[in-house]
């Protein structure tokens, strides 16, 4: 169970800092409107982790809607093998 809980935390922290650092060297105007903060890239990450989806913050470039894609992806695998795991 604690080992489970670590992926998805270590899968939140890494999301927040790829997100914060993609917005910052390359992200579009719009997506640097959005996320000016790491507190915003970890915002977005949770509220992506979690399928909330408030769209607040959405993706506008390529590149953020491809790794929230990945993200998206991830994280359901993650949540699928934990509980298909007996």
């Amino acid at each position: 169970m604690i080992k489970n809980l670590l992926y998805v935390y270590c899968s939140i922290i890494f999301f927040a800092i790829l997100y914060y650092v993609v917005v910052k060297y390359v992200g579009s105007e719009k997506d640097k409107a959005n996320i000016k903060t790491y507190e915003g890239a970890l915002y977005y990450t949770i509220v992506t982790q979690f399928t909330v989806g408030y769209g607040d913050i959405v993706p506008h470039s390529k590149i953020m809607r491809r790794i929230t894609m990945l993200q998206i992806l991830t994280v359901n695998s993650f949540i699928f093998h934990i509980l298909n795991k007996k």
